[in-house]
């Protein structure tokens, strides 16, 4: 509701995956919005890669945008604002500024070998919050990005492989940017895309896939020890690039 009833932006289409749940009315709802809505075969355990590239190979067109089913748009010229990172040669996919509904962050950016593998910079700040150099409200490079709302081109996606299935539940999106960056492609964070995120609506978590960090250590060890967007003389406790002076 929030995609068709506030975007600027009008030439898109919205592909629903439906793990075989969803409810008439809301699918009548949803085909009522215009939206194509297409049954997923669900085997567990979950695997948020399969269902993700399942997503990927019905896609038409060149720009795409990942988005989970917990998101709500806040400012109408998000599309636009992704897109028109990710439609720059150099950039290889943009991220969103993604806020709690009680108007915290919950994404303005990912650090690598900051508090654990990854960590979401200036998690739970206020929105209005400026932060570090700026860096809240500033479209600026990171290694990576979250998934939950991530803008691509389909092209690079297929040439990268789509996202690793091996990566179960964790750190596929991550993944995913660090070997954009490796083939020589920016990962992009914009402020001015702004929805909120109703994280754990669907899925109730509290700790990282055990197996998938593992995994994720193990193929990006050095990465994750020296991020080249996270100046090493920062903290590595906290996520909001605070420095204790005495």
């Amino acid at each position: 509701d929030s995609i068709v009833g506030r975007s600027t932006f009008k030439n898109y289409r919205i592909l629903v995956l439906d793990n075989g749940r969803m409810q008439d009315d809301v699918a009548a709802h949803l085909r009522g919005l215009g939206v194509r809505i297409e049954r997923y075969s669900f085997e567990p355990p979950f695997n948020f890669p399969r269902k993700a590239n399942a997503g990927f190979a019905l896609v038409e067109t060149e720009d795409v945008i990942l988005l989970n089913d917990d998101v709500e748009v806040i400012s109408p010229d998000w599309i636009e604002a992704l897109i028109g990172l990710t439609g720059r040669p150099g950039i290889g996919a943009a991220g969103a500024r993604l806020l709690y509904p009680n108007g915290r962050v919950q994404h303005q950016g990912v650090a690598l070998g900051v508090m654990g593998a990854t960590t979401h910079v200036f998690h739970n700040l206020p929105a209005d919050a400026i932060g570090y150099n700026g860096y809240t409200h500033l479209i600026r490079n990171y290694s990576c990005v979250t998934g939950a709302v991530l803008a691509t081109r389909m092209s690079l996606v297929r040439e990268l492989g789509f996202f690793d299935a091996s990566f179960s539940v964790d750190f596929n999106d991550a993944d995913y940017c660090l070997r954009l960056g490796r083939a020589g492609y920016r990962v992009v964070y914009s402020p001015f895309a702004q929805l909120y995120h109703f994280e754990g609506t669907t899925l109730k978590r509290s700790v990282v896939t055990a197996p998938d960090e593992t995994a994720f250590r193990a193929r990006w060890g050095e990465t994750i020890e020296a991020d080249p967007y996270y100046n090493p003389n920062l903290p590595r406790d906290r996520g909001d690039y605070a420095v204790s002076v005495w």
